[in-house]
């Protein structure tokens, strides 16, 4: 009798960009909340400074080259439902709760870089 491989639990992010992510997380800390505010506004909310967007803005702002596969991932966080972000990790929660709760991200970037 042979046993049925579980599931793959889906997953947010395409491999290649949850290791890269997650390298990224590991460099660099940010106040997710103060993130969240400043990419809203347009205002740097402390601690968030300009180093900090400038080091961000290449993971959510599309080039042409990867225009597609960002705004796949954009609407993928948009309307994921399969799990929490208290069940992610650090890069996907970060990546996640920047495409959620940023709808304007990327006219605002763009203004306060």
């Amino acid at each position: 009798e042979k046993k049925e491989a579980a599931p793959q639990r889906p997953t947010l992010l395409e491999p290649d960009r949850a290791q890269n992510i997650s390298i990224f997380m590991k460099r660099n800390s940010f106040d997710i909340p103060a993130l969240i505010e400043t990419l809203n506004t347009g205002t740097c909310k402390a601690p968030i400074t300009l180093d900090h967007i400038e080091k961000i803005s290449p993971i959510f702002i599309p080039s042409e080259k990867n225009k597609d596969k960002i705004n796949a991932e954009r609407d993928k966080c948009i309307s994921w439902t399969e799990y929490g972000v208290d069940e992610m990790d650090n890069g996907e929660a970060f990546v996640y709760s920047i495409w959620k709760n940023c709808p304007n991200i990327f006219t605002i970037l763009p203004l306060t870089l």
